[in-house]
């Protein structure tokens, strides 16, 4: 029931603050200490958050912490290394792509 309740309240935030993949990773590249990068450090932290929440026993990144910093750098390479996906919805794209890297959501 927990993580209905989580899924739910994720899909209900997200569809009303979705974000394409393309405007995302223009703000990840944005100038240090700008409001856009720091909406990206923001978003992709939240979404590595939410994958942890369903997730969490099995999300392991070598068994180091990641940080949102290096969280925004996998954005900015996935976005790059796969630009016919950048105008799909940024949240799953990346809920996919950090469960990938962590492991955590078979590939």
């Amino acid at each position: 029931m927990k993580y209905l309740i989580i899924l739910v309240s994720l899909l209900f935030v997200h569809s009303a603050n979705a974000i394409e993949g393309n405007s995302l990773y223009e703000m990840c590249k944005a100038p240090d200490g700008s409001s856009e990068q720091s909406f990206c450090l923001g978003y992709v932290g939240a979404t590595y958050q939410a994958l942890i929440s369903l997730h969490n026993e099995k999300c392991n990144f070598q068994g180091k912490k990641v940080s949102t910093v290096q969280l925004k750098d996998i954005a900015i390479k996935y976005f790059k290394e796969n630009p016919e996906n950048r105008h799909y919805d940024a949240f799953g794209s990346l809920f996919i792509e950090f469960g990938r890297v962590a492991e955590c959501i078979p590939k």
